[in-house]
């Protein structure tokens, strides 16, 4: 590589721009740096145009590399409310810009409120420190929800730091201090849910291992991306549980356009010295992005009184076949499959519950948009045909 030519990028540092380009001026050029670097430059979501091109340079044995973007406005402002089959209703105010300054600084304000949740959250994220490829960051947040069974209000902060490795391969430790609060237990007569009403502090550690070769994180169409992590709580505050989840997704292009796309996730947690998982940190399936044929929360272990308490481990595969359409529109057929143990529910992956369906997806200027209907192929007594779902994002 003789030399790098970046143009377009009036408002980005030109560092910021260099610094994700996988190859310098002097090193050996191959077509695989140069697709990832223009892969890497897309995902940062600064351009609405990344084109990378070559040319010959001073002699056989050099090259040119030109680099042109078109910058697109990387601050939001928002307020609005939407529907979700999660959350009902929910109002919502953002703020965040994440090019900061042109330097590369992610800074956002989220607040959230609705019928059943209510949140807040601030968030900054310097993903060069020191001109390294040392991702650190903080987020102080506050959360209130009311689920079924109980009140559940968080307020804490979490410390973060996350470093590249290999070419796809990122480690992640993160350090969270929370006050966490149980109140207004539906079933008072529930001795698992009473034994958790009122305060706590949890002081975790979380580490993490991530590899993510995606073409893009908003609408993948090839690659894949696996997550592993595990929390350790009771470095100090009242807790003290064990709680580990891996995942894998995959994106395969088919024929015309056509996707296949699978994903196959984990978990496990326990508490120690005496304690027991948290009611908050323990397992439930359903929702738009688990077993769609459920609405969230719906899958878990029950205790004598018919009362969902979560469980201590979980299984869950999803499988799409997604198909392209005009105007930014993809239809989708699904296959979800997994549940919860547990308590008083013996693990055995025989005993598993399903869902099939089909669903749109509409790439908004705001995000991937997704209805799902999923039928319950395995209905009991007492539960629903199947469940629609509404939400914005990828499903895995």
């Amino acid at each position: 590589v003789e030399r790098i030519n970046i143009t377009g990028n009036t408002r980005s540092e030109d560092r910021i721009l260099r610094r994700e380009i996988p190859f310098v001026e002097g090193d050996l050029f191959t077509l695989q740096k140069l697709q990832r670097a223009r892969q890497r430059l897309v995902n940062l979501g600064y351009f609405d145009m990344v084109n990378v091109t070559t040319q010959p340079g001073t002699d056989k044995t050099r090259i040119i590399v030109n680099v042109e973007v078109t910058e697109r406005p990387t601050g939001i402002f928002s307020i609005g409310g939407g529907f979700s089959s999660v959350d009902s209703f929910v109002g919502t105010l953002d703020i965040s810009q994440n090019n900061f300054l042109g330097r590369g600084w992610q800074l956002s304000l989220r607040i959230r409120a609705g019928a059943n949740s209510q949140q807040g959250i601030i968030s900054f994220t310097e993903p060069w420190l020191f001109d390294r490829p040392l991702s650190a960051g903080f987020d102080l947040f506050s959360v209130q929800r009311q689920f079924t069974e109980y009140d559940y209000d968080s307020l804490g902060g979490t410390v973060r730091v996350s470093h590249p490795f290999a070419e796809y391969w990122r480690w992640q430790t993160s350090y969270r201090l929370t006050q966490d609060e149980i109140s207004d237990v539906r079933d008072t007569t529930d001795s698992l849910l009473r034994d958790e009403i009122g305060e706590r502090v949890t002081s975790a550690v979380t580490l993490g291992l991530t590899r993510d070769s995606r073409d893009t994180v908003a609408a993948p169409t090839r690659g894949g991306l696996t997550v592993f992590t595990v929390d350790l709580a009771g470095f100090g505050g009242d807790s003290r549980f064990v709680k580990t989840i891996g995942s894998t997704t995959y994106f395969k292009p088919i024929w015309l356009g056509h996707i296949l796309s699978g994903r196959a996730e984990a978990g496990y947690g326990f508490g120690w010295s005496d304690d027991p998982l948290p009611v908050f940190e323990r397992f439930y399936l359903g929702g738009p992005n688990s077993i769609r044929s459920f609405k969230a929360r719906r899958i878990s272990p029950v205790d004598d009184a018919g009362t969902r308490i979560g469980g201590t481990s979980q299984v869950l595969g999803n499988l799409e076949y997604i198909i392209p359409l005009p105007f930014n529109f993809r239809a989708a057929g699904f296959f979800d499959v997994g549940n919860v143990y547990g308590f008083n529910t013996k693990f055995d992956l025989t005993d598993t519950r399903e869902a099939a369906g089909a669903g749109m997806r509409w790439q908004s200027p705001f995000g991937p948009i997704r209805v799902d209907y999923g039928v319950n192929l395995d209905r009991r007594k007492g539960e629903d045909f199947g469940a629609i779902q509404f939400s914005v994002g990828s499903p895995f």
